[in-house]
């Protein structure tokens, strides 16, 4: 039976609504059950009253109609939303009405449509901005120098920058979130990255046109550009010299065979000054002069914490090198020649001391 009050029948509709959000824990059978014709009772009793009709509170009514159906009291009160979760709905919100609007325009869908096919580039740029960001944040927690490079060099930075790209792939095709914090976190880090790209792509640029202005192939062994050490395949990030008695020597230079300074810094990668372009020293005045300090050999961003060590000495004495046999001290005549070509030295008398003539009286 349906009262002719259109505003009554609102607020019936409004009261059931609020007393079935107040019993939302419950299985919906029970909801059904306990509030399957309250409408319709509301509406019988309204009027018998003549359309007058005091609905009171829904939250106690509902309790009351959990009370008398025996089931259990509500545990815990839905709490109020957070202002970080109402700023998350707005925006949901928001970016739902942009969508909308969006789909509604055909130029638009279509360059929306494009840019979904163009996702994974994102997948990609996410991992390698994580991967850059990652860097700085262990440089600066370890206390080092990490000089930026487009792309890893070396084994263990290709290792990380691998991990980052399957993890964003799989972020990207929905995979590996399946719990709300994984889920949180995949929206902090697809900030953070986005935030950091925008740094992040103009200092790649500009580390690339000065990859292509600088010719390091034309000189190879240019003395501010000096090439890298290695033994046997494998780099050599500091060198430490002893002396004969195995005492550490400082400041000692290197240089090849024909007098170029050798060096652990690859050509490719020598730091220089932004605002000069001139290649910068380290403290111990030149790149071929060793040992380095960890602080110089972190500078080198193409090396790994394990490569470049402690930045000790591997001892603090070496051994001494034994007494070279044969006196070497002492030269070795050598043999006379003759006017007669032959080079056998002969005995020769000792020399007696010439008089001197007298004067004339």
């Amino acid at each position: 039976m349906n009262t002719a009050d259109p505003t009554l029948d609102t607020r019936i509709q409004a009261f059931a609504a609020a007393v079935r959000a107040r019993l939302a824990d419950l299985d919906p059978e029970d909801v059904d059950d306990l509030t399957g014709g309250l409408e319709a009772d509301l509406q019988e009793e309204a009027a018998d009253h003549d359309g007058a009709l005091e609905l009171g509170d829904p939250v106690r009514y509902a309790d009351e109609l959990r009370s008398s159906a025996g089931l259990p009291e509500r545990a815990v009160d839905m709490a109020a939303p957070s202002p970080l979760h109402q700023l998350r709905d707005g925006v949901r919100a928001r970016a739902g009405e942009l969508h909308a609007r969006i789909r509604a325009n055909r130029e638009l869908s279509a360059i929306l449509d494009l840019l979904i096919v163009f996702r994974p580039v994102w997948w990609l740029l996410r991992a390698w901005a994580g991967y850059q960001v990652t860097l700085v944040v262990l440089a600066g927690f370890l206390g080092v120098y990490s000089r930026f490079l487009v792309l890893p060099y070396g084994s263990v930075r290709w290792l990380l920058l691998i991990a980052f790209l399957v993890v964003s792939v799989q972020w990207g095709r929905g995979r590996w979130a399946p719990t709300r914090p994984l889920r949180s976190l995949r929206t902090t880090v697809s900030v953070v990255t986005a935030l950091a790209l925008v740094v992040l792509i103009p200092v790649a640029i500009d580390r690339s046109g000065e990859s292509t202005y600088v010719d390091y192939s034309s000189s190879p062994s240019s003395p501010s550009v000096p090439q890298e050490l290695t033994l046997d395949g494998k780099r050599i990030s500091n060198v430490f010299a002893y002396d004969a008695e195995g005492n550490l020597l400082d400041r000692v230079q290197l240089f090849d065979q024909d007098g170029e300074p050798l060096s652990v810094v690859p050509p490719a990668l020598a730091e220089v000054d932004d605002t000069t372009g001139e290649p910068l020293e380290p403290s111990t005045g030149a790149w071929n002069a060793f040992p380095l300090s960890l602080r110089d050999a972190g500078r080198m961003g193409h090396l790994s914490v394990e490569e470049m060590g402690s930045g000790r000495p591997p001892f603090a004495k070496a051994l001494p090198l034994p007494a070279v046999k044969g006196g070497s001290n002492t030269a070795t005549p050598s043999p006379t020649a003759t006017p007669g070509g032959s080079s056998t030295p002969e005995s020769s008398p000792t020399p007696e001391p010439t008089p001197s003539p007298e004067p004339t009286p």
